[in-house]
């Protein structure tokens, strides 16, 4: 290949979620019932819901990002609130990941799971939307930066491209769940 493989945020959060996936085999290894490969995952034995085998220190750096994002939302001036509601349930092209967005303080703030991670917010960020682009600026649950515009295409899809504070840049596509 003349241009070498590439990393994109896609293939890290790939990598990541097949990580902690086997993390979780691993360390359930006995209170696991069933594998299923096709449209299925993990059965564990007992009441067990999936939350309850993510590691307190991902709980708390989800709660720290989330908890700084709502602080710089409500300490930063009052938006006008804008005329087309984004507000709600998304979900990303792959169905990898659900954005949940809400109005605060007139921006338009979202915190997004991972389907893989429930329970667990691994980014937040905020942005004002002018009826056409929604600009918005976000922190993951690793701590890095970014920022990202999205359009609102007639589908009802909002499509765009994020690029972190080290210089990744992604693409972003999101239709209402």
């Amino acid at each position: 290949m003349a241009g070498g493989f590439k990393v994109t945020p896609t293939w890290l959060v790939t990598i990541v979620c097949c990580g902690l996936l086997i993390y979780v085999v691993v360390k359930k290894l006995d209170d696991i019932s069933e594998v299923k490969i096709e449209g299925s995952g993990i059965a564990f034995r007992g009441s067990a819901s999936p939350s309850d085998l993510l590691s307190p220190a991902q709980r708390e750096r989800s709660r720290k990002v989330e908890n700084r994002i709502e602080a710089e939302v409500r300490e930063a001036p009052s938006q006008a609130p804008p005329r087309t509601d984004l507000s709600g349930a998304w979900i990303t092209f792959d169905g990898a990941s659900r954005w949940t967005v809400s109005l605060e303080n007139g921006q338009l703030m979202f915190r997004e799971q991972q389907l893989v991670a429930p329970g667990v917010v691994s980014a937040a960020g905020y942005g004002t939307f002018d009826g056409h682009t929604w600009s918005l600026q976000f922190e993951s649950i690793l701590g890095i930066n970014g920022t990202a515009s999205l359009v609102l295409h007639d589908d009802g899809t909002l499509r765009g491209q994020a690029t972190t504070a080290v210089g990744v840049s992604f693409a972003l596509a999101l239709r209402r769940e």
